[in-house]
């Protein structure tokens, strides 16, 4: 798990998602249980609304998005000197970024919106694929599997949802801040969302 915190001038407080199968996760008031990360903890500004004198979300600078494949090879999807707030929120699971941002990552792993899901699927198969997605902020970076990014789908009838031809079928955990009806996270004006997914990692 890496862990990224948030600097508030106000006592430390922490989140641990365990895995989705997991009954339990963690809330820690005033201190770091070491034992449940690898990497060490950063401290990033948390961004304000503006005009606003103090933060009221826990949203940080999104400065870069980096798609890697199991050979290595890595797709920068953001251009140099971007700069995006997002939300850092543990309930949603989701991960919504800017529409052409979260397209591109689409299209790697060939991502496509059928009209009966009404959100981007992919192959379950593509859980299997040895690759991740890196956020950057300022510097701190969260890596996430590929694997966390595929959220098991169900029809209509509570089955296991598979496409025409009887190939599983799951949901791609990266959508569009469009799809959500606004470029709002959380209801709050032009920021994009890290999700469950990302936080669990």
């Amino acid at each position: 798990m890496t862990l990224v915190s948030l600097s508030s001038n106000r006592a430390c407080q922490r989140l641990l998602m365990n895995f989705e199968d997991s009954a339990t996760g963690q809330v820690l008031f005033g201190g770091v249980d070491t034992a449940k990360f690898t990497g060490s903890l950063t401290t990033l500004p948390m961004d304000k609304r503006q005009g606003e004198t103090q933060a009221r979300e826990f949203a940080i600078t999104l400065t870069s998005v980096t798609m890697a494949n199991s050979v290595g090879k890595s797709l920068n999807v953001t251009k140099k000197g971007y700069a995006s707030p997002v939300v850092l929120d543990s309930g949603s699971t989701y991960t919504y970024l800017d529409p052409n941002i979260a397209k591109e990552l689409g299209d790697q792993v060939g991502a496509q919106t059928l009209d009966q899901y009404g959100v981007a699927v992919v192959p379950c198969g593509v859980r299997g694929y040895n690759g991740s997605v890196t956020y950057g902020f300022s510097g701190a970076t969260i890596t996430v599997p590929l694997s966390e990014l595929v959220v098991d789908a169900r029809d209509k009838s509570g089955n296991p949802a598979k496409y025409s031809d009887g190939t599983p079928l799951c949901y791609w955990g990266i959508l569009g801040s469009g799809d959500v009806g606004t470029n709002v996270m959380v209801r709050f004006p032009l920021l994009k969302l890290i999700g469950e997914l990302e936080l669990k990692d």
